[in-house]
């Protein structure tokens, strides 16, 4: 069996696929949705991509949670004249009892319905309405192919991939309840309100010896609180070699403390990728841990704290790709950042795991 984890550079959002290759065929499962613009032109790069391998079913579809970069654009993986889904594991935002459920999907009928009649047709306002729009109408027809995760450390076992040893670790159970009260009781913000974060799923998959934790964007609390609980147990770090890194590489999901669990105390060598526009993300200060720990990062775009050191290794400069130089020397905020990975690549197989990006550029911290 080959492995194949494809991050496709979405800006700020996360888009994944992971494609299982065995014997000529291949199963897939895809974590979140986002969308890119280029130019006039929309791309769904999941999509695209599933299409462009004839796929017709998805083994698994993960939604880390609602915020609407991790789904806009999923009614182009929910559309059956697409794809298949035969299985979806979701947040424990919606419930799956009937009449909390069905509180839940009328509070957010509501709050869509408030935001469409102010958006005076701004499309980029109704444009991830139809995305949620989607994801709900699919949860409530199709609760029999839907999972709900919480818990500490459960078993996810995926019927058309028995091979794959997976776990969920996040969200913690509690959760489930705050997010549920702070629902159906508060103003909510669709998109914005924080303790949404809290609710995101963490995934470990085993992919033939090599751990690789997929983090969403679960929050410190949530990190620090799962650390708190599996230490009862004896269990003190998840020993990961990757890490799919929270929330686009914020300094307020990603400290020393929060590596160490993810990785252990040996941080040298391990590897990160981040999947963020350069601009508002990664944060400085954990461009400055993973330079400071020997960690190899893959980012989807380049950030204007990459040259993080006083002075600038000019002998080193001269090794980067030209069009960065003039970037890195006088960061400029665009519309549309720099690609520096740009989609990322990583496959695991017998000769071990091999990364690779589209743009084939270098990068300061593994040259």
């Amino acid at each position: 069996m080959e492995i194949h984890i494809h991050i496709f550079n979405v800006l700020h959002g996360d888009s994944i696929v992971i494609e299982f290759i065995e014997d000529n065929y291949s199963q897939y499962i895809v974590i979140d949705s986002h969308i890119l613009k280029v130019g006039n032109q929309t791309i769904h790069p999941v999509s695209l991509f599933l299409k462009k391998r004839k796929a017709k079913k998805i083994a698994l579809l993960v939604v880390t949670h609602l915020h609407i970069d991790h789904i806009r654009g999923i009614e182009e993986i929910l559309n059956t004249e697409n794809f298949e889904i035969l299985s979806m594991l979701i947040p424990p935002v919606f419930s799956m009892n009937s009449k909390v459920h069905e509180e839940i999907i009328n509070k957010y009928k509501e709050k869509i319905k408030e935001v469409l009649t102010l958006s005076d047709n701004n499309m980029e306002v109704r444009s991830p309405m139809k995305s949620l729009i989607s994801l709900l109408s699919f949860i409530t027809k199709n609760r029999d192919i839907v999972r709900e995760a919480k818990g500490l450390e459960d078993i996810l076992r995926i019927k058309e991939i028995p091979k794959v040893n997976a776990k969920i670790y996040m969200p913690l159970s509690k959760i489930k309840g705050i997010i549920h009260g702070f629902i159906l009781k508060k103003n909510f913000d669709l998109n914005h309100f924080p303790e949404m974060n809290d609710s995101s799923i963490v995934l470990e998959f085993d992919f033939l010896g090599n751990k690789f934790i997929f983090a969403g964007d679960t929050t410190e609390n949530q990190i620090l609180e799962h650390k708190r609980m599996m230490n009862r147990s004896g269990v003190y770090d998840l020993n990961a070699d990757l890490l799919k890194i929270p929330h686009h590489g914020s300094r307020e999901n990603n400290n020393l403390e929060t590596f160490e669990y993810w990785f252990g105390k040996k941080l040298k060598g391990k590897k990160v990728f981040i999947s963020a526009n350069g601009r508002t993300h990664p944060h400085e200060e954990v461009l400055k841990l993973i330079n400071k720990h020997n960690i190899y990062p893959w980012c989807t775009c380049l950030s204007k704290h990459c040259i993080n050191k006083e002075p600038i290794d000019f002998e080193k400069f001269k090794t980067f790709p030209k069009e960065f130089r003039p970037f890195l020397i006088h960061y400029q905020s665009e519309s549309n950042p720099i690609q520096c990975q740009g989609d990322i690549h990583i496959k695991i197989g017998s000769y071990g795991i091999k990364v690779s990006n589209s743009t084939n550029n270098s990068c300061i911290y593994h040259n």
